[in-house]
């Protein structure tokens, strides 16, 4: 199975990927959160959640925040990278070869990562990584 990873580092990000990927199931395997420092302040109310213009209006439906990918991690910890493992099947609309993502906070503000100026919530976040796998890089199956 073809792997599709997004390297998130801003707030409000366009993402460039080499093609198009067709509409098809995703598993969404591993997200893997680093931050600045050690004494990081991440200030996420519990974790993040990535907005993606491809899944679909129910794709996720949640208390905190639907139709994002939620990804839960302790702020209190002190390591420097968090890795969370899923085997979540989002059913993706066509995905574009290029697309916004929105990264917010569980409250729905949107954070800051560390290098950024704008955003409502600070955080020493650098960088997320999200990795899935999905059915086929074919165009016509």
């Amino acid at each position: 199975m073809p792997i599709l990873h997004f390297k998130i580092t801003q707030q409000n990000e366009v993402i460039n990927l080499p093609t198009d990927i067709n509409a098809q199931m995703l598993t969404l395997r591993k997200a893997c959160i680093t931050t600045e420092s050690v004494n990081a302040t991440r200030a996420c109310a519990g974790g993040v959640a990535i907005r993606f213009p491809w899944l679909s209006g129910t794709e996720t439906t949640s208390n905190v925040l639907s139709n994002h990918i939620i990804i839960p991690f302790d702020e209190k910890n002190a390591k420097l990278y968090d890795e969370v493992r899923f085997d979540m099947d989002l059913q993706a609309e066509h995905i574009d070869r290029s697309f916004r993502v929105i990264t917010d906070n569980f409250e729905g503000k949107p954070i800051k990562f560390h290098n950024q100026d704008t955003g409502e919530v600070a955080t020493k976040i650098e960088q997320i990584d999200l990795f899935c796998e999905y059915k086929t890089t074919h165009k016509f199956f």
